[in-house]
């Protein structure tokens, strides 16, 4: 299967999360319309970074144990999102997630997510597995 198609997958996986995320978050604020919402600046994250950067990251630990993987993806997903919200603020000149509750680091990453990133990172590697066996 080509990176393209394998990028599209991605980006559709990780933009798909991330509205679902920020709508449960709205719902638990009571707000029942469940207003979600992302970045156009997500895309190259989720459809160039993961196939560029998850898929050798997956082959390389796949032998591990699974909280052995989940655990290096969350860390090397908070790295990603530090980076990437320190790179929006220089372009942007504004925070693009502004977290200011829970463990949070500068605003940028919230480390009480590391579960979330945990799973995400998990849900991320079965893609990639499915993907595999697709094109074999």
């Amino acid at each position: 299967m080509s990176i393209g198609i394998r990028a599209l997958v991605y980006l559709c996986l990780g933009i798909t999360a991330e509205i679902f995320f920020t709508g449960i978050k709205a719902l638990l604020r009571k707000e029942y319309c469940m207003p979600a919402h992302t970045t156009l600046w997500m895309f190259p994250i989720y459809g160039v970074l993961l196939p560029i950067g998850f898929e050798p990251l997956h082959i390389y630990i796949q032998h591990a144990h699974t909280i052995v993987r989940g655990i290096v993806y969350a860390v090397v997903i908070l790295c990603v999102e530090y980076i990437a919200a320190t790179v929006y603020i220089w372009i942007c000149k504004k925070n693009p997630w502004e977290y200011v509750r829970g463990w949070h680091i500068h605003g940028k990453i919230r480390l009480d997510y590391f579960p979330l990133w945990f799973v995400f990172g998990l849900l991320v590697e079965a893609t990639h597995t499915f993907l595999l066996r697709i094109h074999l």
